[in-house]
């Protein structure tokens, strides 16, 4: 059945550097309107997209559990830590400048235990009941099979009262979708031997993500 739809020609939110990533991929006519040009530099933060690439394996915390959202990083969650952290001490405002992003619930979890002792951590309502639907609990469970393992990362013991008191918003991807924040920083998680990025390669997910 043919309906009728309209496409998106010009953009106004995503610096060009970003938005030429959906150029590449699935919209080559998509513009950039003339007010995301001038965005101010980030401070500490030479460019304005950066790729970090690791070989640390993704873990599915419950092998007989199939559904996507079980999966985690505990390398690229330590990473993020120590990133929001530096970005912070370069004068960013906590959730009012920096949301982490994630498609993964098991990953939301990590990234909520590493922060909470340094930060306020921020959590949309929907992540949050999904969270507790799935019982999942403040450690992480090592993949053989059940014995607790809290994830471990270079964080301050004592952290300046300037970072301290930050809130550090923290959400999945699907539940951040039309709000904005200055820095995003996005664990994709998935490294694995099959090469498999599961639901990632699916493009609507990726548009959700990049926009």
């Amino acid at each position: 059945m043919d309906m009728p739809y309209d496409t998106l020609q010009t953009q106004r939110r995503m610096d060009p550097s970003i938005s030429n990533l959906l150029r590449q991929t699935i919209y080559p006519d998509l513009g950039d309107h003339t007010c995301v040009t001038p965005y101010p530099s980030i401070p500490g933060i030479r460019k304005r997209l950066y790729w970090v690439d690791h070989n640390e394996p993704e873990m599915n915390m419950n092998r007989s559990e199939s559904l996507e959202t079980s999966r985690g990083n505990d390398r690229e969650a330590e990473f993020v830590a120590a990133l929001v952290t530096y970005l912070l001490r370069q004068g960013l405002h906590g959730s009012d400048d920096i949301v982490i992003l994630t498609p993964y619930a098991q990953q939301l979890r990590k990234l909520e235990s590493l922060l909470s002792g340094s930060f306020d951590v921020v959590l949309d309502d929907k992540d949050t009941i999904e969270l507790d639907q799935r019982e999942l609990t403040q450690t992480s469970l090592d993949i053989d099979g059940g014995n607790a393992s809290l994830v471990s990362a270079n964080l301050p013991s004592s952290t300046p009262a300037s970072a301290s008191s930050k809130r550090i918003r923290i959400s999945t991807v699907d539940n951040f979708q039309g709000e904005e924040a200055s820095v995003a920083i996005i664990s994709l998680v998935r490294n694995n031997p099959e090469k498999s990025c599961g639901f990632l390669q699916t493009t609507n997910r990726i548009n959700v993500l990049l926009r």
